[in-house]
């Protein structure tokens, strides 16, 4: 069984506050750990204020702490059967960045020293002691020279003092800021490098953090070979592959409540290609990272946790240990409610195959990945992530190019080959461009960028949202085509020209002008199909449900989806899985809002009359789980079909063919 439920339980205390672990108390540790239904937590061995919970000759216990707060908790856990995972912070860490300013970052881009806000780097300011601190704020220390040295130092004191450890995270450790301080400058100068280049910079910023990461793992793994290692604040990021080598797993740290419910999706099906396990990263937390006394609603987190029980994740959630040391029980009744849920279904959840037959090949233009990843999700349509190494393309019926995606000659063989073959394409913006033509015949040639600031979408009946009837809005314009054979469902029509501060009509955007020259916007071209817009940017950053609805009829006319749902509005979720010979369908639902500074869920409606119809043949049994009652359904063709009353929240029907 997968290890599947952990806690990331924060420690990050001031000098100021006295009394340091003084209410900690084993007993109530272990009965809140085993009620919460916890397998798993990561312990703090030294925090962002520079202090250690343990006595250390290498670093410095916090000035209040009287006992070894960290082997108390180790030894707590593992007398219980949890793992405990040790924390140490890497790039934050106020009481050495004080001590040894030194160490400090010196930013290539601005020449001074780093500091960063709410994990933006911002220009630092020379603050009063008194004077109000701006929130998640720290002075950023280079991984590199004497402060590299000091954490290997404290991680062989670590892993002697606790051998039985079950594994090592160490935060803040992946952010990709070019440094040249003097260590970094001296350590370019012999290897060749310039300093004056920001091209150097980064390559040697990159060449000391995989070092330092290496070094770690193997002081960790001389004592526990099968220790996890991971280095969080990038260590998991689509577009920093060059980190992966020294992790053994990847956590995807993402709060919804800041970054929304969508984001997940792209991040957990890429890495969970590279065969390593993954772990969903969320928080208690109702807002942002290390709130204390703040809360989320069991059912949102209830929710988040089967977000990522579908995707094939591990859950973890974060918490912050209040500074006396006693576990906090509104937390872990809300952790109890989710990781209870957790329990019930997740021997379902993990070693499962996909079944989606829809494959999508992401750029490095958030944006435009995000866009189209939110249109296919909000439509329950099912997908993979397709890279260069993807051997069988064979087990798609159809492939969507992301704006800006760059196609290598090889990869440009292996989609000419699947298109041949009778699979299908879609194109969208600049994708795989190379000239003026394409990697795959879109029936188009291209001419150029877009002319104006935005243009207008005719469509043709057979991709028009319902709705319209009239021009629409795109948001941003095309880039401009020519159609050599391929079939036009909609055109672009200009505006009159671009807004600008001496020519404009109106508020926003100037009208349409009926009489300019139409570019091709949607292009089929026998099971290809062209977008001349990015839409996924446009509905990344517009939302209008409108371009959701024009994108997934436009992709209807070349990929029929095997399995489709009504019902489920555009906040449900869909994913169809197998595993040994059984299919289990996820339906997920409950509504994001925008109140405050947050997004959030806070009403967990029930729905009834959510209407499923699967590809699939010789359906034997079909069962909620865990309730274990039984769904009708009837079957035509290969087609079968059933409805599901009473969705809250979550759903995991298993599904049993005749053998």
């Amino acid at each position: 069984m997968q290890n599947s439920r952990r806690v990331h339980l924060d420690f990050h205390t001031s000098e100021y506050i006295e009394g340091i672990g003084t209410e900690f108390d084993k007993e109530q540790f272990q009965k809140t750990i085993k009620e919460a239904h916890i397998t798993q937590m990561t312990l703090f061995a030294k925090c962002h204020h520079g202090w250690c919970y343990y006595p250390t000759k290498v670093g410095t216990i916090h000035p209040h702490l009287k006992f070894d707060l960290l082997g108390s908790q180790i030894e707590a856990c593992h007398e219980i059967g949890v793992k405990a995972v040790v924390y140490i912070t890497g790039g934050w860490s106020a009481k050495d960045a004080r001590e040894h300013p030194e160490w400090l970052v010196v930013s290539y881009d601005t020449g001074e020293k780093a500091y960063m806000e709410e994990g933006c780097l911002v220009k630092p300011k020379q603050r009063e002691f008194d004077e109000a601190r701006p929130t998640c704020s720290w002075d950023l220390i280079c991984l590199a020279g004497d402060y590299k040295r000091h954490i290997y130092a404290l991680t062989k004191e670590i892993c002697s003092l606790y051998p039985s450890i079950d594994g090592l995270f160490y935060d803040i450790c992946c952010l990709d800021i070019p440094c040249i301080c003097e260590t970094c400058k001296r350590g370019m100068a012999e290897r060749g490098l310039d300093s004056s280049k920001r091209e150097d910079v980064l390559l040697y910023l990159r060449q000391e953090k995989i070092a330092f990461m290496e070094e770690c793992g193997k002081i960790l793994h001389a004592v526990n070979p099968r220790g996890s290692i991971f280095f969080n604040s990038g260590g998991a990021e689509i577009s920093q592959p060059y980190y992966r080598n020294s992790m053994t797993h990847y956590e995807l740290e993402d709060l919804p409540t800041v970054s929304g419910y969508n984001n997940i999706y792209n991040r957990a099906k890429y890495f969970l290609k590279e065969g390593k396990e993954v772990v969903g990263m969320t928080g208690k937390f109702r807002y942002a990272w290390g709130e204390f006394g703040s809360y989320k609603k069991a059912d949102a987190l209830r929710y988040e946790c089967a977000a990522m029980l579908m995707l094939g994740m591990c859950c973890s959630v974060g918490d912050q240990l209040h500074p006396l040391g006693k576990m906090d029980p509104t937390t872990y009744s809300i952790i109890r409610k989710a990781f209870g849920y957790v329990e019930k279904i997740e021997k379902y959840c993990y070693d499962c195959q996909t079944t989606a037959r829809l494959g999508v090949v992401l750029s490095e233009r958030f944006s435009g990945r995000e866009g189209i990843s939110a249109m296919l999700a909000e439509s329950q349509l099912d997908y993979e992530i397709v890279d260069e190494k993807e051997e069988l393309l064979s087990l798609y019926d159809c492939i969507i190019l992301c704006e800006g995606a760059e196609i290598s000659p090889l990869f440009s063989e292996k989609l000419r080959a699947f298109v041949q073959a009778g699979k299908s394409l879609v194109v969208v913006g600049d994708a795989g461009l190379q000239g003026n033509s394409f990697v795959v015949s879109t029936g188009v040639k291209y001419i150029g960028a877009p002319l104006f600031d935005t243009d207008y979408l005719e469509c043709s009946a057979t991709i028009r949202p319902k709705e319209i009837l009239s021009p629409m809005l795109a948001y941003h314009a095309c880039h401009r085509t020519e159609k050599t054979n391929g079939l036009v469902l909609a055109w672009a029509q200009p505006p009159y020209f671009s807004r600008t501060e001496g020519k404009y009509c109106s508020h926003r955007n100037t009208p349409n002008d009926f009489s300019g020259k139409k570019y091709p916007a949607v292009v089929r071209t026998g099971n290809v199909l062209y977008f001349a817009h990015e839409i996924g940017k446009i509905y990344f950053e517009s939302g209008d449900p409108f371009i959701r609805e024009l994108f997934i009829r436009a992709l209807k006319e070349v990929y029929h989806p095997p399995l489709e749902i009504e019902g489920l509005m555009s906040c449900g979720r869909a994913r169809l899985t197998e595993k040994n010979g059984k299919y289990y369908l996820h339906l997920l639902y409950a509504a994001p809002v925008h109140r405050g500074n947050v997004i959030l869920l806070d009403d967990f409606p029930v729905l009834n009359g959510v209407r499923v119809k699967l590809k699939l043949k010789n359906v034997k049994r079909i069962t909620r789980r865990p309730q274990g009652t039984s769904v009708p359904f009837s079957e035509e063709g290969d087609i079968v079909s059933f409805t599901i009353d009473n969705l809250h929240i979550h759903q995991l029907l298993e599904i049993e063919r005749h053998k």
